[in-house]
């Protein structure tokens, strides 16, 4: 037996002008609620994104959505829902959101639609697109989807505190310098 497990939150793409938008992978329905992307509370993005530029970003604050227009950024998850065997929907929902799980050969994935997107970032002449997902899925069909988004995509480290650094450096402050070179140089 199969379910299907649709992301929780809708991905839409803004009418607004976007400077940054940051590409995601997934964030399943029936697990932790949130109210943004990187919503979770282990996940260092608003956190990170606070600090690079000086504003407060907090998924709790009411002036979330109105510092991130200000600011030009836009989240936008790649997979839209996963069918998978029952018996991986723990997994999936309720361990801690690990992508690796979501690229196994038993799950069927439901993407973006890659033709809207590329036609909305036709639109924005100054946009800076980033990946969150580390060194990224190495599973093809994500490859070949990634390869179809016309952006010059600039991977950051994965903003996940489960994410792998050298030995002996503080995630946290290595995350944060990543992201602080490739968004603002």
């Amino acid at each position: 037996m199969r379910v299907t497990i649709s992301h929780q939150l809708p991905n839409y793409l803004p009418n607004n002008e976007v400077k940054y938008l940051f590409l995601g992978t997934f964030n399943p329905e029936g697990g932790s609620q949130v109210s943004v992307h990187y919503g979770r509370e282990k996940n260092q993005t608003w956190k990170i994104l606070s600090r690079i530029f000086e504003v407060q970003l907090d998924p709790l604050s009411e002036e979330m959505n109105v510092n991130m227009r200000k600011l030009g950024i836009y989240c936008v998850d790649l997979i839209q829902a996963i069918e998978v065997p029952i018996d991986l929907k723990p997994k999936i929902i309720g361990q801690g959101y690990s992508d690796s799980i979501l690229f196994k050969q038993s799950i069927k994935r439901s993407y973006i639609d890659v033709v809207a997107l590329n036609a909305f970032l036709e639109l924005q002449p100054n946009i800076c697109v980033f990946s969150t997902w580390g060194r990224g899925p190495q599973n093809m069909e994500w490859q070949n989807l990634v390869r179809k988004i016309n952006a010059n995509i600039v991977p950051l480290v994965s903003p996940s505190m489960a994410a792998r650094v050298p030995k002996g450096v503080k995630k946290y402050e290595y995350m944060l310098s990543d992201w602080r070179r490739k968004i603002i140089g």
